[in-house]
């Protein structure tokens, strides 16, 4: 929904949606929305299935953790 809002506002040059204060909160909220909820665990999700591949192992050590941790 940040995004959407973003995009409108530059959609054109003088579209009063938002301010510009505003924006800067939409811009910097959007961007800690994606890295708490899209990066992190996209980052921690690679790891959880390199790891093991690149130790050699067949499993991990705690499943029932790393079920958990999706």
């Amino acid at each position: 929904l940040n995004a959407v809002v973003m995009r409108i506002q530059l959609s054109g040059p003088q579209r009063g949606l938002v301010g510009p204060d505003l924006y800067n909160q939409l811009f910097t909220m959007h961007g800690v929305t994606m890295m708490f909820l899209f990066a992190v665990p996209i980052v921690q999700a690679t790891g959880i299935y390199l790891v093991p591949l690149m130790v050699g192992t067949r499993n991990i050590a705690f499943p029932r953790l790393n079920a958990f941790s999706y």
